[in-house]
Order: C-alpha cells, then sequence, then structure tokens
C-alpha cells in the first residue's frame, strides 16, 4: 500500500514537471564559448512544438540580458524567420548539426514580415536581445553547448 501511494507521487510529479517543461515553465541553460574568453551562458526557453516554432518571441514586449528562445529542428534544414508580431530588437544565432554558430542577423525591423534565411542548414537557432552578440563578443565560429 505504501508503495503505491509513493507510486502515486512519483507519476503525479513527473507529469506536472512536463507540463512545466512543454509549456515554457522550465529554462534551458546553454553556454557559448567565445574566442580568448570566458564562456557566456544563456537561460533559454525552448521552441521544440509546431506551436511555440510559429509563436516564437512574439508579442513580448521584455525580453530580460541573458535569456532568449531556443529553436531546436528534428533534422538540420535552411531556417526562415520573420519579425510579424515581434515588438522588440532580435539577433538570430544559427548554429550547426555540430553546435557551431554559423551565422548572426540583428533584425531591428520591429514587425516586418521580411524574412531572414540561415545561408546552410542548421539544426538550431537562438534569438536573444538585438545587438547582444556582438555587446557580449559572441561570433560565427564560436562553439555552443546545449
Amino acid at each position: 500500500m505504501p508503495l503505491q501511494r509513493n507510486l502515486r507521487y512519483v507519476i503525479v510529479a513527473i507529469i506536472s514537471f512536463m507540463t512545466m517543461v512543454s509549456q515554457g515553465y522550465v529554462k534551458h541553460q546553454i553556454e557559448i564559448h567565445r574566442f580568448n574568453q570566458d564562456p557566456i551562458y544563456f537561460k533559454v526557453e525552448i521552441a521544440s512544438s509546431p506551436q511555440k516554432m510559429i509563436k516564437g518571441l512574439q508579442d513580448i514586449d521584455y525580453l530580460p540580458l541573458k535569456e532568449g528562445m531556443l529553436f531546436i529542428f528534428k533534422r538540420p534544414k535552411i531556417a526562415t524567420f520573420w519579425m510579424k508580431d515581434v515588438r522588440i530588437p532580435i539577433d538570430m544565432i544559427f548554429i550547426t548539426k555540430d553546435n557551431v554558430i554559423q551565422q548572426i542577423v540583428t533584425r531591428e525591423d520591429i514587425g516586418s514580415l521580411e524574412k531572414t534565411q540561415s545561408t546552410q542548414r542548421v539544426s538550431y537557432v537562438l534569438e536573444v536581445n538585438g545587438g547582444l552578440s556582438k555587446q557580449l563578443g559572441i561570433e560565427v565560429g564560436n562553439k555552443v553547448k546545449i
């Protein structure tokens, strides 16, 4: 009987945790290893579901420093993004399957329907505050630990 009760608590805890993760309440930490500098750490929300990928950073008015959204693709692809309903400038950091930054694009044209596309197939895209990559010395070729 006590074993069944404990098992119920464990199941409820697992379901609660999975719900929090799927709804973006749990932030994951990633690190970017810059050339000749200490790593930079970001807390990111994972956009792995189709709904999260479509919404992205739309409709937010503020993004804390060193936080962002990480888009994860099942297979490497040419990634395409736009600024529709995005209210803040953002950097789009395109990352290869080998966890290397391949391209960084700063978009300040809030709400624009103009598309930004990766120049190569990527497995991840990290969105952070606009201009932050340059400010922190994040460059193409840096390694990312996800």
